[in-house]
């Protein structure tokens, strides 16, 4: 989608623009409000919208659940899907938020070099 008008090049300040490139551009800006994804706060906010709202068209949203976000889509069914029938808005990705990141990194025992014994001399060697 693109809107091309010579209104830059054409109208001096001060002077009224052709209206249907206002409404042409407009249409498009709501064409692009209406039709991209949508985040909701949590999951309850986007089964609330309801299944008329969430229209295949959107192609992707987000919910926020705790200290992730899922990315859905309307034919994932698998998993956690929001509606029984078609556009099911199901989860097709799960990204941790920063905290969530953090407290997985900071569980998974991961030793500083110093304290594996001869680790540092054998890099320093290769």
């Amino acid at each position: 989608m693109s809107f091309q008008s010579d209104a830059n090049a054409t109208y001096p300040n001060g002077t009224p623009v052709n209206k249907a490139d206002v409404r042409a551009l407009w249409g498009m800006v709501d064409g692009v409000v209406a039709n991209g994804g949508k985040i909701y706060a949590d999951r309850a906010s986007a089964v609330a919208a309801g299944q008329s709202v969430l229209v295949a068209a959107l192609s992707r949203i987000v919910t926020i659940e705790g200290s992730y976000l899922h990315l859905r889509g309307p034919s994932s069914q698998a998993l956690d899907p929001l509606f029984p029938t078609y556009p099911y808005w199901g989860v097709q990705f799960i990204v941790p938020n920063t905290t969530a990141a953090w407290n997985r990194a900071n569980h998974t025992g991961t030793q500083p070099m110093t304290s594996v014994a001869g680790l540092r001399v054998r890099i320093h060697n290769q």
